[in-house]
């Protein structure tokens, strides 16, 4: 949320995308349920039509006219917004898969007390800039909860960030509804500029030094960054999926670097009843250098600490995991520490309504 205090109208589009995107993802499994139930009539339907009629199904010359037609309406697929993101990130890198999430009963069935949750955290004039603008992206034919599909975000030592949003924006002329969200939420409209054919919008942050550029460079992408022309070299495609380590089923990847210190990859991944998180940290000082020298030892003392986690779980509000945090597995290779916990659905749902119904003096002791 730091994004959101020096760029406030880069971070309200984060937000109102991004974030509602996330935090309204309970809303998908009744819809899901109304579009399989409209379907299924409307396939009904079309078997009715068939029997009256020739009875054929679509000829591969339909089903290939119907993808023509779908690309050049420009439909978002899965995964397009790794085409449009820097294959190296010097200091971090995050994904979300907010579809995924959708789908996850842990956080689908949870989520209407954590929005709850995030709003009531939020200032009054925070809270009421968001709802401004949510307002008004939905007026414009976007609506978040329902559109977001993925996030990308990249740190580097040159540009400050590179956020990436993929989502069914196509068509919905989401530069022009951004814009008028912006203004509804009391804030001047942004100023357009181009860069390489890209439209833009100039996000005006506190400083001169902090302006961002919001640009869609394909169907669908939306990508905001520091500079203008970081943006509009986005718009080639290529495929980062595996640079960013984006695998089948993967929930979410979060990469650190600390250059001559030390660095990790997290990864969360969806399973069958559980999430699985995997977390590889390599260290690369003085640390480093002791696991080198007596890696057993320190794969002891992450299993101890990994034990002192879970009896502290045990005491705070998402105590229905501790059991899962309990059964980590540590691994030490040199001066790598590999540590894998498989987390059960009902286990995370659990401890995720324990956490939205929490008063925040209560988080806060828990995280201490």
């Amino acid at each position: 949320m730091a994004l959101v205090n020096s760029r406030l109208s880069a971070l309200a589009l984060a937000a109102a995308l991004g974030l509602s995107g996330l935090s309204t993802v309970g809303c998908s499994k009744k819809d899901d349920k109304k579009a399989e139930a409209s379907a299924k009539s409307e396939k009904d339907k079309k078997a009715d039509d068939d029997d009256d009629g020739a009875g054929k199904k679509p000829s591969k010359k339909h089903k290939s006219a119907k993808k023509a037609e779908d690309d050049a309406a420009g439909s978002y697929a899965h995964g397009d917004v790794l085409k449009h993101v820097p294959k190296d990130c010097k200091v971090a890198r995050l994904y979300v898969d907010v579809q995924a999430l959708q789908k996850n009963d842990a956080f689908a069935t949870n989520v209407d007390s954590l929005e709850e949750k995030l709003v009531s955290s939020m200032k009054d004039d925070d809270a009421d800039k968001g709802r401004k603008v949510l307002k008004a992206l939905k007026k414009a034919g976007i609506d978040p909860s329902k559109d977001v599909r993925e996030l990308a975000m990249c740190g580097d030592a040159k540009n400050d960030f590179v956020l990436a949003i993929g989502g069914d924006f196509a068509g919905k002329k989401p530069l022009d509804a951004i814009s008028k969200a912006i203004e509804a939420s009391g804030d001047d409209a942004p100023k357009h500029t181009t860069s390489d054919d890209v439209d833009l919008l100039v996000l005006k942050g506190k400083k001169k030094a902090e302006e961002s550029y919001l640009g869609e460079v394909a169907p669908g992408v939306l990508v905001v960054a520091d500079d203008k022309d970081s943006v509009s070299a986005l718009k080639a495609e290529k495929d980062r999926s595996t640079d960013w380590n984006v695998a089948k089923d993967r929930l979410a990847v979060f990469d650190y670097r600390e250059k001559g210190r030390m660095g990790f990859d997290l990864t969360l991944t969806s399973a069958e009843d559980a999430v699985l998180g995997k977390f590889v940290g390599t260290f690369e000082d003085s640390t480093g250098a002791k696991m080198k020298a007596d890696p057993k030892a320190f794969e002891t003392q992450f299993g101890k600490m990994a034990g002192q986690l879970s009896k502290k779980i045990e005491e705070t509000p998402f105590k229905a995991i501790a059991p899962d945090v309990k059964a980590t597995k540590i691994a030490v290779d040199g001066n790598v520490v590999t540590v894998t916990i498989t987390v059960a659905n009902d286990h995370l749902g659990s401890a995720i309504k324990a956490i939205a119904a929490a008063k925040p003096d209560e988080l806060a002791k828990a995280f201490q």
